[in-house]
């Protein structure tokens, strides 16, 4: 007998693929900038990445730690969902999680406002993988409460 496939199976298997390649990006990509603020705020290497970027040491670290954290959720959220996809009865962690990813872009989009340079088009960019994450969610969410 052939297994039923939760409706959001395939498309939250997708999104979770997806969050682990970029949260690997994330979070293995922060390394090089975390060296830089290793280094401390008088080194000249830094001093010259900060000239060049318009930054302070402040906006250094705390763009670090953004990456930084957002990378591990992004591969949590990926583990997640890639392992739960399946199992409609599950999809309340998928939709937990799939807002876990949310509020960090939003967090992301105020520190970058409270920085400076926003650009709008970049939050439709880092909507995209969560969104696509978030659909295959509830759909299993759907699922689950029609069952009962």
């Amino acid at each position: 007998m052939l297994k039923k496939q939760a409706p959001g199976e395939t498309i939250l298997k997708v999104g979770g693929m997806l969050l682990l390649f970029l949260g690997v990006l994330l979070a293995f990509g922060s390394g090089n900038n975390l060296s830089l603020v290793m280094k401390g705020s008088s080194d000249s290497a830094v001093v010259e990445y900060l000239n060049q970027n318009g930054m302070t040491y402040s906006q250094l670290v705390a763009s670090n730690v953004m990456v930084l954290v957002a990378g591990v959720i992004y591969l949590a959220a990926g583990v997640v969902g890639v392992k739960q996809a399946g199992k409609v009865e599950n999809a309340g962690l998928c939709v937990g999680m799939g807002g876990l990813l949310i509020a960090e872009v939003v967090a992301e989009v105020i520190v970058t406002m409270i920085f400076g340079d926003f650009d709008p088009a970049s939050v439709i960019r880092m909507l995209m993988f969560p969104a696509i994450y978030m659909i295959g969610a509830v759909l299993n969410w759907q699922a689950k409460k029609a069952r009962r």
